[in-house]
């Protein structure tokens, strides 16, 4: 029986949210205290020594376009930090806060060539944002653009700890 090959849909990508990336000698990275999808805070306002995020984004290698990553926070609806609720009046802000943005150019003509085989470029880098400040309940957003595509990389959702009972 002959297998069918199944290529990956591209683009693609994912983030792995924690609390430390670090660059071992041996050329391994190792990622530290890995959240799933909730980062849970005593209280609000409080400060992270660091939040690390692990982004992984793969794309056609003949891709015409320049990628732009962009990390944000998203508050909840109706939740504003009292920062925010100063800057809001005075600056009419939205609900978001950019934190990062990078944009990656399109590869050289010479790489773009459609090769016989199935080939994908892939990039991967991590940031590292130190201290991390909670000002309000949200959700981090790692996103990637491409023309007109909206590439989602991940999310984590920042929120107060639950209370758990006899606390």
């Amino acid at each position: 029986m002959k297998l069918q090959k199944v290529y990956p849909s591209l683009p693609s990508g994912h983030s792995i949210f924690c609390d430390d990336i670090r660059q071992e000698i041996s050329g391994k990275r190792t990622i530290i205290g890995i959240y799933a999808t909730h980062l849970f805070v005593p209280h609000i306002p409080c400060t992270l020594p660091m939040l690390s995020i692990y982004i992984t984004f793969r794309d056609e290698i003949s891709s015409p376009s320049d990628v732009i990553f962009r990390v944000f926070f998203e508050r909840f609806e109706g939740d504003q930090s009292i920062e925010s609720q100063t800057r809001a009046l005075e600056n009419d802000m939205r609900d978001s806060e950019k934190i990062f943005e990078v944009t990656v150019p399109t590869p050289p003509e010479s790489v773009k060539k459609k090769p016989k085989e199935f080939i994908m470029r892939e990039g991967k880098f991590d940031l590292q944002i130190a201290p991390f400040n909670v000002t309000s309940r949200g959700k981090l957003k790692v996103r990637a653009y491409r023309d007109n595509l909206e590439v989602l990389l991940g999310t984590l959702i920042v929120d107060i700890k639950p209370a758990v009972d006899g606390d």
